[in-house]
């Protein structure tokens, strides 16, 4: 094996546990706690406010962005995920949930379970 070859292994492990990425995040055990947490108050069947429902799995998918046809979650996409970006964003118009409101915002310790989820492609586990 090539000097360069055992440098790139070595290299890929170690930026790889650096990153320190969760894998295999659960919907049920760590997705839906945080959505009940900071989403599902406002977001729910009773009252889906901007037509989105975040009180199941089956609800979340099938929910769109302002009746928009685009899924807020996009599977394997996250970047260009309603619920990603949401969370995510610095823009205070945009982020959920809003300022003024009185549920915990998404840490960026959740926000990234969240973006690993919809990468590992959504799924109902």
């Amino acid at each position: 094996m090539s000097r360069f070859l055992s440098f790139a292994i070595i290299f890929s492990f170690i930026i790889g546990c650096e990153r320190g990425e969760p894998e295999n995040v659960s919907f049920s055990d760590e997705i839906k706690p945080i959505l009940n947490r900071s989403c599902a108050p406002c977001h729910n069947a009773a009252r889906p406010q901007g037509n989105i429902d975040l009180s199941s799995y089956d609800a979340l998918m099938e929910s769109r962005y302002y009746s928009r046809r685009d899924p807020i979650v996009i599977p394997e996409d996250p970047q260009n995920s309603r619920l990603y970006i949401v969370v995510t964003t610095r823009r205070e118009g945009l982020r959920m949930p809003p300022e003024d409101s009185d549920l915990r915002r998404v840490s960026d310790r959740n926000a990234e379970k969240i973006r690993v989820w919809i990468e590992e492609g959504a799924k109902d586990n």
